[in-house]
């Protein structure tokens, strides 16, 4: 299991995200996986396209680890050229934000292959609402959903790509209609 903060707004490559949890080593300190050690950028990004079959250059790479969107969901130490993943839920910070999502391994897959930040949203979206239900269901319209994540609500283009996104997880069997 995979536990990965939620934040609606954030612009974030979460397939990035994804394949580090993909890649991640156990922290024996903290009983999770969250470490992860490169010995270059360009290896990083070699060793990703392999094993989590997602395609990113070293110079995205290091964009990121230097872009402050990602302090929520990572730390960088270039030094030790060490990424470590916050996704420590245990730890009590006033400051952090405790909304969370967990995915398994074959959702993180899924949405690594399909690579669409839209579809990343939308399911993450789902999610952590049916989650914070105590039905575990969620009842909004694709316009309230785009309204919650700072996109146009009146835009066709993307109200057709939802129905899309919809017909996708249904038949993979991620959500029920």
């Amino acid at each position: 299991m995979y536990y990965l903060h939620y934040e609606e707004e954030t612009s974030v490559n979460y397939c990035f995200l994804f394949s580090l949890y993909l890649l991640a080593e156990r922290n024996t300190k903290e009983r999770i996986n969250n470490i992860i050690k490169y010995e270059s950028l360009s290896k990083l990004s070699k060793r990703i396209e392999t094993e989590c079959n997602y395609k990113i250059s070293s110079s995205t790479i290091s964009r990121i680890l230097n872009n402050s969107n990602y302090n929520l969901y990572l730390s960088h130490n270039k030094k030790d050229k060490t990424i470590m993943l916050n996704n420590n839920f245990k730890r009590t910070n006033k400051t952090a934000s405790n909304k969370f999502v967990v995915l398994n391994d074959y959702e993180i897959k899924f949405l690594i292959a399909e690579n669409n930040i839209l579809l990343n949203k939308y399911y993450l979206y789902l999610k952590y609402y049916c989650g914070y239900s105590k039905s575990k269901e969620s009842n909004f319209t694709a316009k309230q959903f785009l309204t919650a994540i700072g996109y146009c609500a009146n835009s066709g283009k993307l109200l057709a790509e939802i129905s899309r996104i919809n017909l996708l997880l249904s038949g993979n069997g991620f959500i029920s209609i």
